[in-house]
């Protein structure tokens, strides 16, 4: 379970992640991210899953469940003192566990907030073989 002080809980949190439509925005096939430092030594993360992304509310929390969970797992390798907030696209409830883990590290990647660059180019390509 990701911890309550790795979570993104109120609006104003959110919303200042939000605010600047500037900045550039990450996208995959499963997920969107948007990113703001915290000027924390924690990384804190949301997770949105809107009504087109899954109608019946059961299956938008087990999304967000999956989610938390993925992000829990590989969050050692993510940079601190940043508030990162995923955006559930529909294709996500239909995919497998493994690829939510691999979708949400090619997003971080790509903002550059992994940690270890080089590691996961070298797990990412075994993957791909």
């Amino acid at each position: 379970m990701l911890a309550l002080k790795n979570r993104l809980h109120k609006k104003k949190d959110f919303e200042r992640v939000l605010q600047d439509k500037n900045k550039p925005r990450y996208a995959n096939k499963f997920l969107a991210v948007r990113f703001a430092p915290n000027h924390l030594n924690v990384v804190r993360a949301g997770f949105v899953v809107t009504k087109k992304a899954a109608k019946k509310a059961v299956c938008r929390n087990k999304i967000k469940r999956r989610l938390r969970e993925a992000f829990r797992r590989i969050m050692p390798n993510v940079s601190a003192g940043f508030d990162i907030i995923f955006f559930a696209r529909a294709e996500v409830q239909y995919c497998a566990f493994e690829e939510i883990i691999r979708a949400i590290q090619d997003l971080l990647y790509q903002a550059g907030l992994w940690r270890s660059s080089q590691k996961y180019q070298q797990n990412h390509n075994e993957c791909k073989k």
